[in-house]
């Protein structure tokens, strides 16, 4: 339990470190009666706020739904049990929404222009922060993948494992998997931006492109994951990452698109006459 506190912890702290060095560069603006305005450090920690109320009010409303039994026969239960982990989608969309509200509280007439920017610069880092937090199965041995006798599996210790596996020594190292898809997600996103020129960027569109990666990472996970909330043998948190899939990449198409029509637009290869 401390050291999942620790990581918590230090991916808080990351979270901070990078969102400072986002906002310190001073290019994200918006209008505000004719004047440029800066979007500077001042607001990390309100940005961290809302972020992290709101994402844990996501991850522990799934965590109520999902254990719901759990929680009935003990209310104060819900004050302790973490679950972090397995509700990392809710707790994502959570601080998504409070990035929504922060921008609708303090910058209410131009608060689209400024959560796309915000989103799309975050989104490099996000896959790094989730990379460190995955690493707290490491420590709690949740969530715990399905038993294995690959070399890379780990071996659980018997009072770890769960009830109807006791008998199966190795598992899937469900954590690892995670943290190599996240970094590959964000070397992949670190690719595109390079792709597509300052004054050519599709706002909002690297978000989506996070995003996409995010699901799809669930949904290679999720099917592993021995403790994943499943109906009729089908994980929920794969339907999700599947709706969510067809959602974004609807989204991403449209921006694309939108882009493409406007007239500044020039494909990175060509140079101005």
């Amino acid at each position: 339990m401390i050291e999942e506190i620790v990581i918590y912890i230090l991916g808080l702290v990351f979270s901070a470190i990078l969102l400072w060095d986002i906002l310190s560069k001073g290019d994200i603006t918006i209008a505000k009666k004719k004047k440029k305005i800066v979007v500077g450090p001042a607001y990390i920690w309100k940005i961290l706020f809302f972020g992290i109320f709101f994402g844990l009010i996501f991850s522990k409303i799934y965590s109520i739904v999902r254990f719901f039994p759990l929680f009935s026969k003990d209310p104060l239960s819900i004050f302790f049990l973490l679950n972090l982990g397995n509700g990392l989608l809710p707790g994502l969309l959570g601080a998504v929404f409070g990035v929504v509200v922060f921008s609708l509280i303090y910058f209410k007439e131009n608060y689209f222009s400024l959560l796309k920017q915000l989103l799309d610069k975050a989104s490099l880092y996000i896959p790094i922060v989730l990379a460190l937090l995955s690493w707290s199965a490491y420590f709690s041995y949740f969530p715990l993948g399905l038993p294995t006798n690959l070399p890379w599996a780990i071996e659980v210790p018997f009072s770890n494992r769960p009830h109807g596996f006791k008998l199966f020594e190795t598992f899937h190292p469900l954590f690892i998997y995670e943290s190599l898809l996240y970094i590959s997600l964000f070397f992949l996103l670190m690719v595109f931006g390079k792709i597509i020129k300052k004054e050519q960027k599709f706002n909002g569109l690297q978000f989506l492109l996070f995003f996409m990666g995010y699901l799809a990472t669930r949904l290679i996970i999720e099917p592993l994951n021995l403790y994943s909330w499943r109906i009729y043998s089908f994980p929920v948190n794969s339907a999700l990452a599947i709706f969510g899939l067809f959602v974004t990449a609807l989204l991403a198409v449209k921006q694309i698109l939108q882009t493409l029509s406007l007239p500044f637009y020039r494909p990175p290869n060509n140079k101005p006459h």
